[in-house]
């Protein structure tokens, strides 16, 4: 299967990954929504899996109380333009700046989408990670030089 590439927006919330920062979030243990070619059994609790008949032969897996929630018509219409839809990091509720709730620069543990249509899984970082938010005191533009230190 080709890959499809990604939405242009939050499947949830409908902003650009540009407006929003961070990374694009496919999977994560709590909320997730993954497109496939082949039909699969359900792997997770709660897991619905729908059957598009277009584009031909996709099935979604979906997971979560925030995708629970939207309606079929809005997870399947990006896939209607060849797009895998995807979550922010702020509507998927992951790797989130503690201090003003922004993006951190890496959303570790989660499955993300890169650009190329390709699903990654982020590795779980035992370090402080910066935030995608220039203004916050927490971002890599905020961190003292090395020769500061």
């Amino acid at each position: 299967m080709r890959k499809l590439l990604p939405a242009k927006s939050c499947v949830v919330c409908d902003r650009t990954l540009k407006q929003i920062g961070g990374q694009r979030i496919v999977a994560t243990q709590r909320v997730g929504i993954i497109v496939e070619r082949k039909f699969g059994r359900q792997r997770k609790k709660g897991e619905t899996i729908l059957a598009l008949s277009r584009p031909r032969g996709h099935y979604v897996r979906f997971w979560g109380k925030v995708i629970q929630e939207l309606s079929f018509e809005a997870i399947a219409k990006p896939l209607t333009n060849d797009r895998h839809p995807w979550l922010c990091q702020q509507c998927a509720g992951v790797a989130l700046c503690t201090k003003c709730g922004a993006p951190l620069t890496f959303a570790h543990g989660a499955d993300v989408l890169d650009d190329n249509g390709k699903a990654l899984h982020q590795m779980i970082v035992p370090a402080s990670l910066p935030c995608s938010n220039p203004g916050c005191e927490d971002s890599r533009e905020n961190a003292p030089a090395k020769d500061d230190e």
